[in-house]
């Protein structure tokens, strides 16, 4: 069965005028988000904009140095610089923003399409450790600072540009897009054509609720594989389509191995009942919890990881050993309500997958929970 880089060496001899924007081409320009630009656009004026077949060129040199990436785009990059339909597409208003304090991890770029319309993609998550972090604030915050740039970089983008746009992202990505478009300024919303949210979570409940939002679901586009756990997070309104992938599990997240037919990708019956089954567990949670204890959680647990060194997903992989003694070694600082805390969200966790789970996978849930939260409760030499 073809996937996307079989949709770009077969049909990439056909241009947007004789074969419109499809939800394929999405996935396209939202896996191209992830490609790290900075030594190519530092030097070049905001508004420069590049063709992409000009860019893929420029950026050869610097791609073998490149820090590892959840979703490499090298050979999606590739066979978009040598197809007929994107080669010619022009790319720029590139953007990319690190920054541990703030807690934000925030890219986009945008894209002229031949037919005169924008797509604007904003980019997941990447290997950093703060952009993971930041994922997780979506858990307690209604407006995270990557959701409030996006937000602005699409207004400025249409207002200068004025052109119909597409809003497009891949997990984080898609959440991106669809908060952007929805705290878009009226004339902007107005040249919004459609919205793609490939596999990306959704939104806390006054988000959900509020008639900004209803106002712009008809006009989303959520995209998830069958064993989907990312895209189902949180609340939202909309039905996305559920997509085959070659993989299963937690792989399916990779969008470059959905399956993909002509123009469209391969609907599946459904989701699967694992992914049902996370679903409900991690919904449970969210709900048992205060936005107080959802927020000491993700602190406790990534002020830990940032205490051990490691600033990236790759750095925790290197020297396993070392950092998970760092990030235990922090817990063990926790004062003693920090624990406590630690140890109620730990078993709210637990118990919120009794009713979805097996028996068999609940027990191994309590174990991971009693262990960590032996491990967090562990009395200090001090006390």
């Amino acid at each position: 069965m073809a996937n996307l880089i079989d949709y770009l060496h077969w049909r990439g001899d056909l241009s947007f005028e004789k074969d419109p924007f499809n939800e394929v081409d999405n996935l396209v320009f939202a896996e191209l988000a992830y490609t790290e630009l900075d030594e190519i656009f530092q030097s070049e004026d905001f508004h420069t904009f590049i063709a992409l077949d000009e860019l893929y060129k420029r950026y050869l040199p610097y791609a073998a140095n490149r820090t590892q990436r959840n979703n490499d785009p090298i050979d999606i990059f590739e066979a978009v610089a040598k197809s007929d339909r994107f080669k010619d597409v022009k790319a720029g208003c590139y953007i990319n923003i690190l920054d541990t304090e703030k807690e934000i991890q925030f890219s986009a770029i945008t894209f002229f399409l031949p037919d005169d319309t924008a797509v604007v993609a904003f980019r997941g998550t990447d290997s950093t450790i703060v952009g993971w972090r930041e994922d997780l604030n979506f858990s307690y915050m209604n407006n995270a600072p990557s959701q409030v740039l996006a937000k602005d970089y699409l207004n400025y983008i249409v207002k200068t540009y004025k052109k119909p746009v597409r809003p497009v992202g891949h997990s984080k990505g898609g959440n991106l897009a669809v908060y952007a478009s929805v705290h878009a300024d009226k004339d902007v919303k107005k040249r919004i054509i459609e919205i793609y949210n490939n596999d990306g979570p959704g939104f806390l409940k006054p988000i959900i609720e509020s008639e900004e939002y209803k106002s712009m679901v008809d006009r989303i586009h959520g995209i998830i594989p069958e064993d989907s756990l990312i895209g189902t997070l949180m609340s939202d309104l909309s039905h996305p389509a559920v997509v085959e992938s070659e993989q299963y599990g937690p792989s399916q997240h990779n969008p470059k191995l959905w399956k993909v037919m002509g123009k469209e990708f391969v609907r599946a019956r459904g989701r699967s009942s694992g992914s049902f089954m996370m679903d409900e567990t991690l919904q449970g949670w969210l709900e048992s919890c205060t936005e107080d204890e959802r927020k000491a959680f993700v602190d406790t647990v990534f002020d830990a990881i940032e205490a051990s060194g490691a600033s990236t997903v790759g750095d925790i992989k290197k020297s396993r050993f070392k950092s998970s003694t760092a990030i235990l070694k922090a817990l063990w600082t926790l004062t003693p309500d920090k624990r406590k805390q630690m140890q109620e969200v730990l078993q709210k966790l637990a118990k919120s997958g009794g009713g979805v789970v097996s028996e068999e996978l609940q027990k191994t849930i309590s174990n991971i929970s009693a262990r960590i939260s032996a491990a967090i409760n562990k009395p200090k030499e001090s006390e």
